[in-house]
């Protein structure tokens, strides 16, 4: 009985990583250039970066009309320009977590201020 339980257990990890190599498969990752205003953000769950680029227009990323897109990366450099116009390059990824299934987040490379 406690081998089957084991091998249970096994074979729903191995389950549940085959979906996470296919989830990652079918979201390549995106490089993108794009400007906005660097602001903070708060969440009650937490499953937030605490960063968000709010964007002047309304732009499509991955199929989705977007306002703002969170934002990860250096948190020295984004608070020295916090509530500034930037321009941020990096790649766009898609995060899974337990309250929101699946968000876009993108993964800063570079970010600098701009008039």
């Amino acid at each position: 009985m406690r081998t089957a339980r084991v091998l249970a257990c096994l074979f729903a990890m191995a389950s549940f990583a085959g979906a996470w190599v296919v989830a990652q498969q079918a979201h390549p990752a995106k490089k993108i250039t794009v400007y906005g205003q660097l602001t903070r953000v708060m969440s009650i769950a937490a499953e937030t970066t605490g960063w968000s680029l709010e964007l002047k227009r309304e732009i499509m990323l991955e199929g989705r009309k977007m306002r703002s897109v969170e934002i990860s990366g250096p948190t020295e450099q984004f608070e020295k320009l916090k509530d500034q116009r930037v321009k941020v390059q990096g790649i766009l990824t898609h995060h899974i977590g337990v309250e929101r299934p699946d968000h876009l987040v993108l993964e800063v490379s570079s970010i600098r201020g701009v008039k």
